[in-house]
């Protein structure tokens, strides 16, 4: 569904291009739309989490498309002076394409042990930052397991070590309903 709809989008942009005057070339439909782009589709390809390079920065926003790339969410990561704001750092949906996860790091060099991770939910069209039920996550590398679990490294002030953590995703989904 994805490809034949930007192949559609590439052709009228084509089309467009050639009635106002532009030259002619198109990129192979197989390429984003994009040099700055990187798409993720979810594996019930139901869903697309596209990230925006917004700078040279390469501080990003994130957009959350369906399948007809109507936008269901979007973020932005950005920063006026582009040394505020976050790049991304490593990107994968959940096996069950309930959550994308995303870590980051912050543009400029400020609080380089720190990487904060998100996860979208498609259930709450929402962003939660994971570090508000985890702690202090310090390395962008995580890892998801079978459906919906996350596998990363937090730092543990008092003790001043790092240690490894679980949480399952669709737990803090059930939290944040019986908060609201």
């Amino acid at each position: 569904m994805f490809k034949r709809t930007r192949r559609f989008t590439s052709l009228l942009i084509l089309i467009a291009g050639v009635l106002i005057g532009a030259p002619l070339s198109a990129a192979p439909a197989n390429v984003p739309k994009t040099p700055n782009q990187k798409i993720f589709e979810s594996p019930d390809r139901k869903c697309e989490a596209v990230i925006l390079v917004a700078n040279e920065s390469a501080e990003f926003i994130l957009e959350v498309r369906d399948s007809a790339e109507h936008v269901l969410f979007k973020k932005d990561y950005t920063s006026i002076n582009q040394d505020g704001g976050l790049t991304l750092a490593q990107a994968q949906w959940t096996s069950d394409s309930q959550f994308f996860v995303y870590s980051t790091w912050h543009a400029g060099g400020h609080q380089a042990v720190n990487s904060p991770t998100f996860a979208y939910s498609r259930t709450a069209n929402k962003i939660f930052d994971l570090q508000d039920r985890l702690g202090y996550i310090d390395v962008s590398d995580f890892t998801l397991s079978s459906p919906d679990v996350i596998h990363t490294e937090v730092w543990d002030i008092e003790a001043q070590v790092s240690h490894k953590t679980t949480l399952h995703l669709s737990e803090m989904i059930a939290v944040h309903r019986t908060e609201n």
